[in-house]
């Protein structure tokens, strides 16, 4: 489970005594907390490491940002300049899938209002 809050982002893993907390990130940033902001419906493999991932967009710009972790730390990466126009506009959602047949999920922006889907497959490297 990821919680994010203002400043803080934390990771917390089920065990079968229960939630413990596992790892935090602090930064001087606020992660996917504007309302200009659209959270990944789901925690999705995107960098093929076998751990799920976290991704939001700038619904303004089509800006994303990965949160993953990476040697027992979470980190924020990415910002593809490639999908500038990606998902961008209001009533979207952010969702990934595998569209192709490697392993690693690709972003699937869907607009509710038009009733349609856009793909970006998932070539880039974290």
């Amino acid at each position: 489970m990821i919680c994010l809050r203002h400043n803080s982002i934390q990771l917390f893993s089920g065990t079968k005594l229960g939630i413990q907390h596992g790892f935090s990130l602090d930064e001087n940033l606020e992660f996917c907390n504007t309302n200009q902001h659209t959270l990944l419906r789901d925690a999705a493999d995107i960098n093929g490491d076998g751990i799920d991932d976290v991704a939001c967009i700038d619904r303004n710009t089509g800006q994303i940002k990965i949160l993953t972790l990476v040697e027992n730390r979470i980190v924020i990466r990415a910002d593809w300049a490639a999908l500038q126009d990606f998902c961008v506009g209001d009533d979207l959602n952010l969702a990934a899938q595998p569209v192709h047949s490697d392993t690693r999920a690709d972003l699937i922006c869907e607009d509710s209002l038009r009733k349609s889907e856009t793909f970006a497959v998932n070539t880039w490297n974290l």
